[in-house]
């Protein structure tokens, strides 16, 4: 046999299983990494349909339909990378098997081992693989189960020097400001001349082929009815905007939105919010970086010191690289002394070990770790991809240890996680608001994270009912990169204090989290992460009954829909109507209340704030939780002197005061403090 070396890159794969009526033909790709004369591994298999035609392999590495993915080619061994008797590799084959149309509903099945033993071959007539580099490398061969029964035919052929290949589309605002037309800069690359990073030389490393739009193929659009600031609501509405209904099913395509400022954020990207392949709201697909807010004005920062974000190109290009790497799949890099691409900047600001006599600027390295680089090689791709599978540690087996690296919780000693329910009981179809408050009860202070809220990610839990079924939950965006980090965290605790937050919970991952009446227990994990990159944290239960409502059917719909959930979590009126059955229903309307009220209190693009009406809705008994008081509390606080002034919101802050004295325990000081404060 004519010995060939085995050239890294993608491959074309084509596995035939069966015979006669019951033959299938899977499409896909088998990714080959040299390392060190050994050839590492993977590939991904979609389900060919009926009379579907094979991938062109003059087009390169295939794009094949999110829908037909069925298999994740897996194997431990790593063949020589010299082709002299033939290719002979174990391999294990993984289906993905869907239970239902949600992505989050699924279970990997492993099969195998089974043998692959491929040939050097001709390439069929009439299908054009590139020369590598000489001429087309092609195997062919059976596969063969433990017993060496042929159970399939396994094809390769070499399309591509990458691994994979996506594309990146960018938007960017174009605005007023000081009277002069401004736009937001694209984060093109790092702009240094000694050592420039590109997307292209970022992602090269890891075997990406990534192409990105000419200068004048971005989207520029003109920011019209939105303040200062944008809002993860006004965020998300705009990039359902700019992606097409199908694009995630037919393409590799990842949405960058470059604005002038992000409500308290550097950057942000938006996870799953337990849709389906028909219902897919943005997991994992788009993003957005602030081009305008000002880095810290302190000698830490160098180069960056007090410059917008678009103007010190080191750490907003990496803000960038960071947001859509979560958009890949991956975590927070939370290694000691992390530098890296998907360290938080958080991280980067106070970790001064990490190079040390480095300013921020300096310490930032233009690469993935080599945990993260396996992943982007070799993870499946219904991981990687976007609109894939959503975030969970557990939500592929890809070693025996954690995909976050020491991602075990260090119970903090020092402080206690007290949890209630604001109501004890909650009507079936309404959504159930969780207090938790972190108590010091050391000698000490303790760091706490700024934000302890659902949506900083710090906290998630699990709910489990009468049917003893857990069901999880935790934040809807994946990364939020605070613009505040470089402040001393709100949690700097002092001893026998203690910091009190609130949440309201519907839906989780695997839909709704209280599905029928019953008792339910509640079960939070608060956590953050050390100096030393250890994630440290407190658990606490609590319990909460589920009262049969009075018009079931529509308790049923709320619940069933994932639009709920957006227009729970995600201010906004691209969603509004996701709410109207339980502001209809007399029953459920003082849970829903609150939600519209916070809809209307601040404007949305081109409709301006609606102070008065949204005041007038919660005079009515609606149901609010300390975090709810406090964001009502910060509208009128940052209304104009007008609006403070209308009779409505004078009445309505008096009823705030009255309501917290009867919640007196249940209201964080500076939630008390607030208000206080306001008028009336």
């Amino acid at each position: 046999m004519v010995e060939r070396p085995l050239i890294q890159g993608c491959y074309l794969a084509c596995y035939t299983a069966g015979s006669g009526s019951r033959k299938r033909h899977y499409d896909g790709t088998v990714r080959v990494q040299i390392k060190k004369g050994e050839a590492v591994l993977s590939g991904d298999l979609y389900d060919r349909p009926v009379n579907g035609k094979k991938p062109d392999p003059a087009e390169g590495i295939p794009i094949l339909p999110l829908d037909d993915y069925r298999f994740y080619i897996r194997t431990n061994e790593t063949p020589p990378a010299t082709i002299e008797n033939g290719l002979r590799f174990e391999l294990f084959l993984w289906e993905f098997k869907r239970t239902s149309p949600n992505p989050s509903k699924f279970k990997w099945v492993k099969t195998g081992p089974y043998t692959a033993r491929l040939g050097l071959d001709q390439p069929p007539q009439g299908e054009d693989f590139p020369a590598a580099p000489e001429a087309p490398l092609y195997l062919s061969g059976p596969v063969t189960d433990a017993n060496e029964q042929p159970i399939g035919k396994l094809t390769l052929g070499w399309v591509e020097e990458h691994l994979r290949r996506a594309r990146l589309k960018i938007a960017r605002v174009i605005f007023t400001e000081g009277g002069a037309a401004q736009k937001s800069e694209v984060p093109w690359n790092n702009g240094l001349n000694d050592a420039l990073a590109t997307w292209q030389t970022v992602f090269n490393e890891v075997g990406w082929n990534i192409k990105l739009p000419a200068a004048g193929e971005i989207t520029e659009f003109v920011q019209e009815g939105v303040g200062e600031e944008w809002d993860a609501g006004e965020l998300h509405k705009k990039l359902l905007d700019l992606r097409s209904e199908n694009e995630t099913k037919t393409d590799w395509c990842y949405h960058l939105l470059c604005v002038p400022k992000i409500v308290g954020n550097y950057g942000l990207m938006f996870d799953d919010v337990e849709t389906d392949f028909r219902f897919n709201e943005l997991p994992r697909e788009g993003a957005a970086v602030a081009s305008h807010i000002e880095y810290p004005d302190t000698p830490n920062w160098g180069t960056a010191r007090g410059k917008r974000c678009g103007e010190a190109l080191v750490p907003y290009f990496r803000t960038a690289l960071h947001e859509i790497g979560h958009a890949m799949g991956l975590f927070h890099d939370h290694q000691n002394n992390a530098r890296r691409i998907m360290a938080q900047t958080m991280v980067l600001d106070e970790d001064s070990a990490a190079a040390p006599g480095k300013t921020v600027p300096e310490r930032i390295l233009f690469s993935f770790t080599d945990a993260d680089a396996k992943r982007l090689r070799h993870m499946p791709d219904i991981w990687v991809r976007p609109g894939g599978i959503p975030f969970g540690e557990a939500s592929f087996p890809y070693s025996e240890e954690p995909i976050s690296a020491g991602d075990e919780l260090v119970e903090a000693d020092a402080v206690r996680l007290e949890v209630w329910p604001l109501l004890k009981e909650v009507p079936f179809g309404a959504p159930v608001r969780i207090n938790y408050k972190l108590a010091n009860t050391s000698r000490n202070k303790v760091n706490l994270p700024g934000d302890l809220s659902l949506k900083s990610g710090c906290v998630r839990g699990k709910v489990t009912g009468p049917d003893q079924v857990e069901r999880g939950f935790r934040s809807i965006f994946k990364c939020m990169d605070p613009s505040d980090s470089h402040c001393a965290p709100g949690g700097c605790l002092a001893p026998g204090k203690s910091a009190l937050d609130s949440m309201t919970l519907l839906r989780g991952r695997a839909g709704a989290l209280f599905p029928s009446p019953g008792d339910y227990a509640v079960a939070l994990e608060v956590s953050w992460r050390d100096r030393r990159g250890k994630r440290t944290g407190c658990v606490g239960k609590t319990s909460v009954k589920i009262t049969p409502a009075a018009r079931r059917d529509t308790a049923r719909k709320l619940c069933a829909d994932p639009r709920t959930l957006i227009a729970l979590a995600i201010r906004g009126d691209h969603f509004k109507d996701s709410i109207k059955l339980g502001l209809d229903d007399p029953e459920l309307r003082p849970h829903y209340v609150l939600t519209e009220a916070k809809r209307l209190a601040r404007r949305f693009f081109g409709r301006p704030a609606e102070l008065e009406r949204a005041c007038e809705l919660l005079l009515d008994n609606s149901v609010m939780s300390s975090a709810e008081i406090d964001w009502m509390a910060k509208a009128i606080e940052e209304s104009d002197a007008k609006a403070k002034q209308n009779p409505i919101v004078l009445k309505l802050c008096r009823q705030l005061k009255e309501k917290f004295r009867s919640v007196s325990d249940d209201v964080d000081d500076a939630v008390r403090e607030r208000v206080l404060k306001l008028p009336g």
